[in-house]
């Protein structure tokens, strides 16, 4: 059961973000996407804006946000990371673009 956990916790936040990825892709180096507006640029919604039914969006935003608590060395599903938060490098949640 714990496995299952864990399966369905990495692909709540690994597909997502493959998905993002190969979506938002342009072709072009991230040299020259730097230069341009950051108008054009996916960006996440804020917690305030996730719909109070939404309980899958709201766990992968706590996913992110608390990471160590659910996969950290004393994580409540398995203890398979180092203890850090996504949110440590992917800032406000993964809203952030770049």
């Amino acid at each position: 059961m714990k496995r299952a956990k864990l399966y369905f916790v990495i692909a709540a936040v690994v597909l997502p973000v493959i998905g993002c990825q190969f979506a938002s892709c342009s072709g072009e180096p991230p040299a020259q996407i730097a230069a341009d507006t950051t108008e054009h640029l996916w960006r996440g919604w804020n917690k305030y804006q996730i719909k109070p039914d939404d309980s899958l969006a709201k766990y992968g935003r706590e996913l992110i946000e608390n990471t160590s608590y659910y996969l950290g060395p004393k994580g409540i599903v398995t203890q398979i990371t180092n203890g850090m938060n996504c949110q440590n490098c992917h800032l406000n949640g993964g809203t952030v673009p770049w």
